[in-house]
């Protein structure tokens, strides 16, 4: 609650200062050419940006899965995908935000389908190799293979959904069989 707080403050100071610099340019719009018209769309901005950051909040940030095996040599990577099966495997570096944000949706994911897909992360700091060898050019990157063969890519964090869907279409499944 006081995150939220503080971001709707902050906003509004924002907001402010841009309405008070904005009325001695002579701007039109009403709502932010003069401070407090500034500060009422800065607050609702701040206001905006600090809930929609809730959402991410039903996973716990450091949740991990033993079912998430960490590739450390690019031979590793090369063994697990000359087998069968589908394997998920998500390209991150830790100083990433938007890795950190997707590292607990990709484990949850990984425990309702262990046993049926295998999940592997490639830490690309440490990995240049295998980043370089698969054309990793933004992170996170996330590719799913079956049979030793590309067949999904997602590049960015995306919600769970997309990558629950594409294991269950390559699986020939409805749902995971221990639900989400």
């Amino acid at each position: 609650m006081s995150r939220i707080m503080f971001i709707t403050v902050l906003g509004a100071a924002i907001g402010g200062a841009v309405g008070y610099l904005g009325k001695s340019v002579g701007g039109s719009c009403p709502l932010t050419c003069n401070p407090m018209g500034g500060m009422l769309v800065g607050a609702l901005f701040g206001l905006t940006f600090a809930v929609s950051g809730q959402r991410t909040a039903q996973i716990p940030a450091g949740y991990v899965s033993e079912n998430v095996t960490e590739i450390v040599k690019t031979e590793e990577l090369s063994d697990l995908l000359a087998g069968d099966g589908v394997v998920l495997v998500d390209f991150y570096a830790a100083w990433c935000g938007p890795c950190r944000r997707l590292k607990p949706v990709i484990h949850k994911v990984a425990d309702a389908y262990g046993g049926r897909a295998r999940f592997v992360a490639v830490n690309v700091d440490k990995n240049a190799e295998l980043a370089s060898r698969y054309g990793v050019s933004g992170i996170p990157d996330v590719r799913i293979f079956k049979n030793g063969v590309q067949v999904a890519r997602h590049s960015g964090a995306r919600p769970e959904r997309v990558y629950t869907d594409a294991l269950n279409s390559l699986l020939g499944e409805a749902e995971p069989e221990n639900g989400r």
